[in-house]
């Protein structure tokens, strides 16, 4: 039970964008991701990379109508992390990776999340690209689970302008990626 209320409050964080919840599954998860990238030809940065792009693909996967986990949510993460990584090192080595760790199997589902997640993501990079460099910069703020009291204070504004500029940006980014004719092959995928 004590699982069930710990992944669901885990989902409602990382779907929420609440800053404080998700500072604390940084806490708590960061150091497994960690671990499993250093151990396997890889930096802190790229932990990072790959931890805040395993939240974005279990935010997307959350998301969907009739989404339900059941595992708990460390492993749901660190399986989606593992996927991610693994393609990481075979784009950059060009050849078949194995990642050495305690997991010693990965079910087709979890094979569907990492395909689906790598070109989600590459989707979400090219459009975010594309966003003048303060809606960039907000975001990203944002994302690192920064306050907006704190994102106001970097970017020297009001905190109600830093919620419009988040809200805008983040609305801007949504559309530009929903316009894009590979999302709607993603969601048909579903």
């Amino acid at each position: 039970m004590e699982q069930t209320i710990a992944t669901n409050t885990y989902i409602k964080a990382i779907l929420g964008g609440d800053p404080a919840q998700l500072r604390e599954i940084y806490r708590s998860l960061f150091p497994m991701v960690r671990q499993l990238v250093k151990n396997n030809r890889g930096t802190d940065d790229d932990a990072r990379d790959i931890f805040q792009e395993a939240l974005f693909t279990i935010h997307d996967k959350a998301s969907q109508p009739g989404f339900q986990l059941s595992s708990k949510f460390s492993s749901y993460l660190y399986g989606v992390s593992r996927n991610l990584w693994r393609n990481q090192l075979k784009k950059k080595y060009r050849q078949d990776v194995t990642i050495l760790d305690e997991v010693t199997y990965m079910d087709d589902a979890q094979l569907d999340i990492d395909f689906e997640a790598t070109e989600r993501r590459k989707l979400y990079e090219r459009y975010f690209d594309r966003l003048e460099e303060k809606c960039r910069r907000v975001l990203t703020l944002y994302f690192q689970g920064k306050s907006m009291q704190e994102i106001a204070d970097v970017e020297k504004i009001s905190e109600v302008n830093a919620r419009q500029q988040k809200s805008r940006c983040q609305k801007h980014l949504i559309e530009s990626i929903q316009k894009d004719p590979l999302y709607r092959e993603l969601r048909m995928e579903n």
